[in-house]
């Protein structure tokens, strides 16, 4: 719908304020906006179009994300993600925002060159630079709790942990001291709180919409004011968040840690696990075209001497690895494959944590993000089946069945713990039988022995094992004349 001719003209590779062609003939209103207010938050946006032919747009459940590099980020309510590039003209009252097409209607009237009317914390408000000034944008910040979760593999291992401030420099002062004594949890559904011994205070966290920023909500406290920014994640584990942030021309930096000493080895930590296993592509993302199925065939180890392999069924190919600036990035480089020679990049690593791997990277104004997740261990059967029963926890008795009677009653407050060592201790109220516990024939079957009579031979036997899970152990016996089901839960 758009009515003119977009007449800046842009640079093929990183969009800024001297490309954009200023015409004076169109009127300027005057007000001005800071750019460090637009990469502030994550922005709700709402579109106006005032001409009674073209109606009323409300982009529901869209969120804006401008970036300092000058490229933004726009997700939906179906947690569709589009990105494209923004400037400003040199006297800041012209917005230019484009994507080269690559957003869907109707969010693609965001596209367009803008004057800015309002630009307030809280409110941005624009309308297109064609005299007619027909179609207007607002942005108001976007509380955490609406924007969409984009990012639960960090989520996940962030949330319900206790958290510390072991670095906080504010624009060259470290004030760590003043948080000393508070500690964090990031809940679920991004309510954020902190505890100063007997004081609570509530707030709010949300990752940003490319899970490489780190929003933190508690403007009303003013002890916790500093803290109240969109920082950037520069580096990520289970047990730090490193936290950065431009604010006046100055750096602001906050480290948050969990545990105990976590932060001595971060960079052995990270070796060990990148180093370990074997681990899938599940996600590789460039820009707004997604990559992720070009990998489903390849392996991808780390080896120890900097050896990075990539396997298919049938080839191998050999490239290099490494953690280098303190293991904040992770370059990449194989050759041999054109979608493998897509990972060859000098990749910041954002997370990386037991079974993920996150990097990304910014070039040619184009995001790249790519997410490894390490394979399961092969395990053998039998030992995880003795694992399962050597918990050295009482598992108590849930159905004892005969011919399809249930005769649970007979054997109502027995329970057994299967020691390590092949011994079985078997408790009935005051009464202890000890015994042994042996998995035979191939994992089949487990062989029980009590020393004892009386009601507790019914559990004694070579039984079939049906089923075992974390909480629950199905046991049955066959045999010409009987059929017995024994279960045992946790």
């Amino acid at each position: 719908m758009k009515n003119f001719l977009i007449i800046c003209l842009l640079s093929s590779i990183l969009l800024s304020c001297n490309d954009i062609l200023e015409d004076p003939d169109l009127v300027r209103t005057g007000i001005t906006i800071d750019p460090e207010l637009m990469a502030s938050s994550i922005w709700k946006v709402a579109y106006t179009n005032s001409d009674p032919q073209n109606g009323f747009t409300d982009f529901q459940g869209a969120f804006l994300e401008f970036n300092t590099d000058n490229t933004f980020d726009l997700v939906n309510s179906d947690h569709e993600l589009f990105t494209g590039e923004w400037a400003l003209s040199q006297e800041r009252d012209l917005l230019v925002i484009r994507s080269d097409g690559k957003i869907q209607a109707p969010f693609d009237e965001i596209e367009n060159e803008w004057v800015i009317l309002i630009a307030e914390d809280n409110h941005i408000r624009i309308q297109e630079r064609d005299p007619q000034g027909s179609e207007e944008i607002n942005f108001t910040t976007a509380s955490n709790d609406e924007i969409p979760n984009m990012c639960e593999g960090i989520t996940n291992l962030i949330k319900k942990k206790e958290w510390r401030i072991q670095r906080f420099v504010m624009a060259g002062d470290d004030i760590t001291s003043w948080y000393s004594n508070f500690e964090f949890v990031f809940d679920t559904e991004n309510k954020a709180v902190a505890t100063n011994g007997p004081n609570t205070f509530d707030g709010s966290w949300q990752p940003g919409i490319r899970c490489d920023k780190f929003q933190l909500g508690f403007d009303h406290i003013g002890a916790l004011n500093p803290i109240s920014h969109l920082w950037r994640l520069s580096y990520f584990t289970e047990n730090t968040i490193s936290l950065t942030l431009t604010k006046e021309s100055f750096t602001w930096e906050m480290i948050l840690v969990t545990g105990q000493n976590l932060a001595d080895n971060l960079c052995d930590k990270a070796q060990s696990i990148v180093k370990a296993g074997s681990w899938k592509v599940s996600k590789f993302v460039t820009g707004n075209d997604n990559y992720s199925n070009d990998f489903q065939d390849f392996l991808f180890r780390f080896n120890s001497n900097g050896q990075l392999v990539a396997a298919t069924e049938n080839t191998e190919f050999i490239g290099d690895w490494s953690l280098v600036n303190g293991c904040k990035n992770m370059p990449l480089n194989i050759r041999g494959n054109d979608f493998l020679e897509k990972i060859s990049e000098d990749w910041k690593l954002v997370l990386v944590s037991e079974s993920l791997i996150n990097l990304i990277t910014e070039t040619e104004n184009r995001k790249k993000e790519i997410q490894f997740t390490k394979l399961p261990e092969p395990t053998d059967l039998c030992d995880s089946l003795i694992k399962q029963f050597d918990k050295e926890q009482s598992w108590h008795v849930s159905l004892y069945q005969v011919n399809n009677e249930d005769l649970s009653d007979q054997l109502k407050g027995i329970a057994i713990a299967f020691n390590k060592d092949g011994t079985l201790t078997l408790t009935n109220g005051d009464l202890k039988i000890n015994g042994d516990w042996n998995i035979k024939e191939n994992c089949e079957k487990v062989e029980i022995k009590v020393q004892g009579g009386g009601i507790v031979n019914k559990i004694a036997g070579e039984w079939y094992i049906s089923e075992v899970t974390e909480k629950k152990i199905i046991l049955v016996y066959e045999s010409e004349t009987e059929s017995i089901e024994l279960q045992l839960a946790l």
